[in-house]
């Protein structure tokens, strides 16, 4: 089979509506880790506040990748003085994937719904 490099953008606007073939499923995870955080993460209070968090600059955050970021996060799991709740970091860091996902919930209900009134 030939490999064909589909956008992530493609791919994830095909999966609201039809399933991805699962050899394509690793490129998408993939190419949405190495997107930048900037792009992940639109809202610069978020990001400055994660930075805060992280303890490092805001300018350094800006340019790590969205797995960059997955990885220091991880690194602040282990308790120590001082040391943020982990689940702030995450919840935080998961906020942009938290919204998308109410979005496409709130779709397929009204889609369901229509569906229901036809």
């Amino acid at each position: 089979m030939a490999y064909k490099k589909i956008p992530l953008e493609e791919q994830l606007e095909k999966a609201g509506r039809e399933r991805i073939h699962p050899e394509h499923d690793a490129c998408a995870i993939r190419a949405f880790g190495r997107m930048p955080l900037s792009d992940y993460m639109k809202n610069g209070h978020c990001r400055t506040r994660l930075a805060m968090m992280l303890g490092i600059p805001t300018e350094r955050l800006e340019k790590m990748t969205v797995r960059e970021t997955a990885r220091l996060i991880g690194r602040h799991k282990r308790p120590g003085p001082g040391a943020l709740p982990h689940r702030e970091l995450l919840r935080l860091f998961a906020a942009p994937m938290s919204e998308a996902y109410r979005a496409w919930k709130e779709a397929q209900d009204k889609k369901d719904a229509k569906k229901e009134e036809t």
